[in-house]
């Protein structure tokens, strides 16, 4: 059997908030709100052959300190720029800080989300399935 050597990327942490349309506004003062693909908020050093979405899950919510899981810096920015983006399908307030993962194509600067239901999937597994996309 042939050992697979780790494809080891940085994987970059950003919060990609749906377009906004400031003509459809209520307010006198235009906010800086976020929409499209925010600055990167994080970055994990992971191996795509094994890593899952599952993993990352935990990576970006939780750091560890000793015996203590705190919620990490990475995650209290995503909470903050999540709050911020308009709730354009006007979801209950508990339901807009809920997030997916997705591929974000920087040259086509479209976005692909992932089915929850494959988030234990390893990245490259994803990655060949979405092929087309990149």
């Amino acid at each position: 059997m042939i050992e697979e050597k780790p494809l080891n990327f940085k994987l970059k942490v950003i919060v990609y908030g749906r377009e906004f349309n400031p003509s459809v506004s209520h307010s006198f003062v235009i906010d800086d709100t976020n929409a499209g693909p925010s600055s990167p908020i994080g970055e994990l050093n992971i191996n795509i052959r094994e890593t899952t979405f599952q993993q990352i899950r935990s990576s970006i919510e939780y750091n560890r300190a000793g015996n203590m899981m705190k919620r990490s810096l990475m995650f209290q920015e995503a909470i903050f720029i999540m709050q911020r983006l308009p709730n354009h399908f006007q979801k209950p307030k508990e339901l807009t800080l809920k997030y997916v993962f997705g591929f974000y194509s920087k040259s086509s600067k479209e976005l692909q989300l992932i089915d929850p239901e494959n988030e234990g999937k390893s990245i490259y597994e994803l990655i060949k399935s979405y092929v087309d996309f990149f």
